[in-house]
């Protein structure tokens, strides 16, 4: 089954002092989990722990607020009445080319 051999690998791997008041905790995770996880690690050293927190780090800092969502709104609204910049020139400005 699975579920063994993933809690296996996370629990077996990484079952090493880790610094900090928490202790290695065996979590069951599905085989598409388990690849999603290895997806995100950067370094053969790098905990699930790591991984997991990393990934809710970036869902929590791309939260936008209400002032951004209005922002965009307004940005919209001016592209929509002509007042923005065609991309064209943008790449220009900026040495890009197309």
């Amino acid at each position: 089954m699975f579920v063994k051999h993933a809690t296996k690998n996370v629990y077996s791997r990484y079952s090493y002092y880790i610094p900090g008041d928490i202790m290695p905790t065996t979590i069951q995770v599905k085989n598409e989990t388990l690849d999603r996880l290895k997806y995100f690690k950067e370094g053969s050293k790098e905990s699930y722990d790591e991984i997991i927190n990393k990934v809710l780090d970036d869902i929590e800092e791309g939260e936008l607020t209400d002032s951004a969502i209005e922002d965009i709104k307004k940005g919209l609204q001016e592209v929509k009445q002509g007042k923005g910049q065609p991309l064209e020139d943008v790449a220009k400005e900026f040495g890009i080319s197309l």
